[in-house]
């Protein structure tokens, strides 16, 4: 599963990366960019896309995954505990 969500993360960085580039105003002279300006390009998708990619994985494991240890119920299907968790 770990490596599902590095792939995904690889996938949001290149794909931000790649609208910035296409994106931005003057395309026809646009460079590419440099080292540092890559570099910090790909940060900034890191940062935009783990929070996505994080809730994605989360989701997974509550409402897809019936083997993992945190699966509830599907998508739009309550569940009911019998316990109460507060004191």
């Amino acid at each position: 599963m770990f490596c599902h969500i590095k792939t995904w993360i690889a996938h949001v960085v290149v794909g931000l990366a790649g609208a910035l580039l296409v994106l931005s105003p003057g395309v026809a002279s646009a460079q590419w960019p440099g080292l540092f300006e890559a570099k910090a390009i790909a940060e900034e998708g890191f940062i935009y896309g783990l929070p996505m990619v994080m809730n994605y994985a989360a989701m997974y494991e509550i409402a897809v995954d019936q083997n993992s240890g945190q699966y509830l119920a599907p998508f739009n299907q309550l569940k009911n505990e019998a316990r109460v968790y507060t004191y």
